[in-house]
């Protein structure tokens, strides 16, 4: 079964990925092995449960990269 974190890299990163969760999201994340709990998570678009279900899953997982904002405020 993959993990949420992982699916949501390939979906980010691999145009193929993208391009089957965009055509039918439903069978793009059976064909990923996505979880019924995952699925139904990412079908809602609510960001709150998605960031809920991620962090659940990584919960100590430090940044790759820091924020570095481009703009200054006004």
């Amino acid at each position: 079964m993959a993990s949420l974190v992982d699916y949501l890299v390939n979906v980010d990163t691999s145009a193929k990925e993208a391009t089957a969760f965009k055509k039918n999201p439903k069978a793009a994340m059976q064909a990923a092995g996505l979880s019924k709990k995952h699925q139904a998570i990412l079908q809602s678009r609510n960001p709150s449960k998605i960031r809920e279900a991620v962090f659940a899953e990584k919960p100590s997982e430090p940044a790759l990269c820091p924020i570095h904002r481009l703009f200054a405020p006004i």
